[in-house]
């Protein structure tokens, strides 16, 4: 009878074995119609998210990718919250994936984020409902999104429309604060950058009829060359567009891998913007790097607000919100730093210290 109950506990051991076995095997091997890229999924169930979320300073290539792109290449295989994910980190591939925008790739999120996702849009849909059904005017963004519904040859719908309001609520907190206060912080320790900037400026207000008034737009889109460089680098170097989600709509062919169908495509424009390979001494703050360079396009090489048919709806606005307050801090105010910001990314960039600075008005000339 020992003998017995021996036995089968044994088999029932070996059956649980091989029944783990299996199922890690399935884990770390997904199914794929063809050759699923390098990589690892982690460990069951929570993946290499730990890893994903790890701090690191502000002005480094992530540790998560950097130790991938060592071992496997800038394409690879991981799962991250819960989803079987891709990573590119190659500046070609994530252009073709921008290209293929809404052809091989939707815009999604991770599994995780599905619920608080769908709170927040059914949030915004009653919002539209109500105020459509009101026809009352406020004169705001929602005004001209439910105008522009109503047009026959309108490219949105309901849900891009709804879609397009969730995203600028999450992309735009703290975004172009971070930006202008990193800005600051890199002039004020690269005198020969805000000289030039000076003398920029100084120039406008030289050439102004009336010396009273703010920064034309004519100005803006004819005088402010070194503005727009020392922009682009502070942008490249803010970098926060750290990831970008997308989702497989088929298997699609890359490289010579598959991505499957349902798998979640992550890009890192960060990594390329701080490439050695593409820009030379990548960590320096030089904005004669983009002389002679067309300043407000989207290229494989500077993707700050993103690329394709979902390139940031702000860009424009965020280019100018900066130009405009850098003519006003050099040509109004002389300013020094007392306390530097200090950034992390966690992998997004948060602040963990404020910029303190001391500014005092300019003695009238």
């Amino acid at each position: 009878m020992m003998s017995l109950m021996w036995n089968v506990e044994t088999l029932i051991i070996a059956f649980a074995v091989l029944w783990i076995s299996h199922w890690l095997f399935r884990w770390s091997n997904p199914k794929c119609n063809g050759k699923l890229p390098p990589g690892s999924m982690g460990f069951p169930i929570i993946g290499e998210t730990v890893e994903f979320f790890k701090a690191c300073g502000l002005f480094q290539i992530p540790p998560f990718f950097q130790k991938r792109m060592l071992r496997y290449g800038p394409l690879f295989r991981t799962n991250i919250l819960g989803s079987n994910m891709v990573i590119s980190t190659d500046s070609d591939v994530i252009f073709e994936i921008f290209r293929q925008e809404n052809k091989s790739f939707v815009l999604s999120y991770p599994e995780i984020f599905v619920k608080a996702r769908k709170e927040a849009t059914k949030v915004i849909k009653e919002a539209l409902e109500m105020r459509k059904e009101s026809g009352q005017k406020h004169g705001d963004f929602l005004d001209t999104l439910l105008e522009e519904l109503e047009n026959d040859d309108s490219i949105y719908d309901q849900a891009s429309v709804i879609n397009l309001i969730l995203i600028i609520g999450i992309v735009s907190k703290d975004s172009t604060s971070f930006t202008t206060a990193l800005t600051v912080n890199l002039l004020s320790k690269n005198p020969k950058v805000l000289a030039e900037l000076k003398r920029e400026h100084q120039a406008i207000l030289l050439n102004r009829q009336d010396k009273e008034a703010g920064l034309s737009w004519e100005e803006y889109k004819h005088s402010t060359v070194f503005t727009n460089m020392v922009i682009n680098e502070s942008l490249r170097l803010s970098n926060l567009g750290t990831i970008l989600f997308r989702k497989a709509v088929k298997d699609v062919e890359i490289n010579g891998y598959t991505i499957p169908a349902g798998w979640i495509v992550a890009v890192a424009p960060s990594v390329v913007h701080y490439n050695s390979a593409i820009y030379e001494n990548p960590l320096e703050f030089n904005p004669w790097r983009w002389e002679g360079k067309d300043l407000r396009s989207v290229s494989k090489t500077l993707m700050v607000f993103g690329g394709g048919m979902r390139q940031c709806v702000g860009a424009d606005f965020a280019r100018l919100h900066l130009t405009i307050f850098l003519h006003h801090l050099v040509t109004t105010y002389d300013f020094s730093v007392v306390q530097e910001c200090d950034v992390i990314r966690t992998p997004l960039p948060c602040f963990t210290k404020d910029l303190l600075i001391n500014i005092t008005p300019k003695s009238p000339s």
